[in-house]
């Protein structure tokens, strides 16, 4: 008696493979957006974070932070007499208001953070609260061209996430294309060539803090209302050697570039080309996250109005925008 075996034929087989591959196909960009979706809010937390603890500084000394005490020079005067101008950042400021007393407590502020011993403390360190999960350099060290982030000089943990300094241009120059005047018309709310970025005094910085000067900002200076003006900014820390986050040079995040604008080079660790890519940034598709002074965390669409985008940044201008 012929026993007939039952079994696949070669077609049904590959007609039951190809259906796999289609569910697989329409399943991962489900996973994948779940996954973004999720490391979007860590991001967000991130923010929340950094914001509550600005928040936690101004109520114990009644002003934020510096974004750095690195003076410029149009004021020598903040050195002191022994040459020593110690300087310091806002990420180290902020360490005891992140449960992070101890780091904050080993660190010699009567020297600047890129000579030791701070230097050595900070040695491959990582800062995980500064680190987008987005980002997928924030946690190597390395910016994606394989350079460390300094502190001028010197190597510093990543920095997603920057103070925001307002309308204003880097060192008063705009990046190629970003010429407020000709782009987009209206030179009142973006700083444009030939205006240095200090704007006069250190109290007229448009933002809530300096770009790399000595200005400390109270909450009752900023006239447009907390909720309408940026504290922080999302940035992507691989994009420069100076994203660091004890990097004294360049610590704050203008809105005078639009979100998310990148300038094509071949490697910025080899220039010194520091217009470029200065603005806020992400590796979150369409935008990037901000916190406002209010505490609130918000995602702004690269795509937003640009003269909005920059009386959100601006903390006195009489022009109160709301979030889009």
């Amino acid at each position: 008696m012929n026993v007939r075996k039952r079994g696949f034929t070669l077609v049904e087989l590959l007609v039951v493979i190809a259906i796999i591959g289609i569910l697989i196909a329409l399943l991962l960009p489900a996973v994948q957006a779940a996954r973004e979706a999720a490391r979007r809010s860590q991001c967000a937390n991130n923010l929340k974070q950094l914001g509550l603890a600005c928040h936690n500084y101004h109520d114990t000394y009644k002003t934020l932070p510096f974004s750095s005490t690195a003076p410029s020079m149009w004021w020598p005067h903040l050195f002191d007499t022994d040459g020593n101008d110690r300087m310091h950042t806002f990420n180290e400021l902020i360490l005891p208001f992140i449960e992070q007393t101890a780091l904050h407590d080993q660190i010699d502020f009567s020297t600047n953070v890129f000579h030791d011993p701070n230097l050595s403390l900070f040695s491959g360190m990582r800062f995980p609260w500064q680190a987008c999960p987005s980002n997928p350099y924030a946690d190597s060290g390395l910016d994606k061209w394989g350079g460390p982030y300094d502190t001028w000089p010197g190597a510093s943990p990543a920095a997603c996430y920057a103070v925001c300094s307002g309308p204003q241009a880097v060192d008063g120059w705009l990046a190629p294309g970003e010429d407020c005047r000709t782009e987009h018309g209206n030179a009142s709310w973006c700083m444009w060539p030939g205006t240095d970025w200090n704007w006069n005094t250190p109290a007229h910085n448009p933002g809530m803090f300096g770009g790399r000067n000595i200005f400390s900002c109270k909450f009752g200076l900023v006239m447009d209302g907390l909720s309408n003006t940026i504290l922080l900014s999302e940035r992507n820390s691989d994009m420069w050697r100076h994203y660091g986050a004890l990097c004294v040079n360049f610590p704050g995040c203008p809105t005078g570039h639009a979100i998310n604008t990148k300038y094509s080079r071949p490697n910025p660790i080899d220039g010194w080309d520091w217009w470029y890519n200065m603005g806020a940034s992400s590796y979150h598709p369409g935008g990037a996250m901000f916190c406002m002074g209010d505490g609130s965390v918000s995602f702004l669409s690269e795509t937003m109005d640009f003269q909005t985008y920059n009386y959100l940044g601006n903390r006195w201008d009489n022009e109160p925008a709301t979030l889009p």
